[in-house]
């Protein structure tokens, strides 16, 4: 489900994004570093390392609303909830301008673990799917695994697609979510 805002300034660099948020531009221009940098797209993660790096409580309501809100405001964020159990996923990825702005910051852009469901798995026709993958990748991050969502595999068959590659440093395994 995707809610449409009105954005309240064009914002394609760092003055305008202190001029048009004042209070609020440091969490803001973090939380797009975060989202440039990692490619990880889930709200709640991403407002973890924000709260992390902003020195706030790791439950911080402020940080989720910095992406569930001033972000998609400025235009620079599109959020959606995913279809997950009874309270769905909320899932963020940058938009032309946030990823302008990151450039403009000289910021690596990393493409959203998001946006390569939808690219390479059809991650936009099964919102289902991209749901649990997404969730699986944090889950697995969270317990200390690197994760690779819809590596390309070159195997006996031609190219492969799995879901996601785990990898704990010394066996990787490769799955599919179902």
């Amino acid at each position: 489900m995707t809610v449409p805002l009105i954005p309240h300034a064009k914002i394609t660099n760092d003055s305008a994004l202190r001029e048009t948020y004042p209070r609020h531009w440091l969490a803001m221009r973090t939380g797009l570093n975060l989202l440039a940098l990692t490619g990880y797209c889930i709200v709640q993660e991403l407002a973890d390392g924000l709260a992390n790096q902003m020195n706030w409580n790791s439950n911080s309501f402020v940080a989720r609303y910095t992406f569930r809100h001033r972000l998609r405001v400025g235009g620079l964020v599109h959020y959606e909830t995913l279809p997950y159990f009874r309270s769905g996923l909320a899932v963020v990825r940058l938009t032309e301008d946030g990823k302008l702005y990151c450039h403009q910051q000289k910021w690596p852009v990393v493409k959203s673990e998001w946006e390569q469901l939808i690219e390479l798995h059809e991650g936009d026709k099964s919102p289902h799917h991209t749901a649990l993958v997404l969730a699986f990748a944090r889950e697995a991050r969270h317990r200390g695994y690197k994760t690779t969502v819809t590596p390309v595999v070159e195997g006996l068959s031609g190219r492969l697609l799995p879901d996601i590659l785990v990898d704990d440093g010394r066996e990787r395994v490769y799955v599919e979510v179902e």
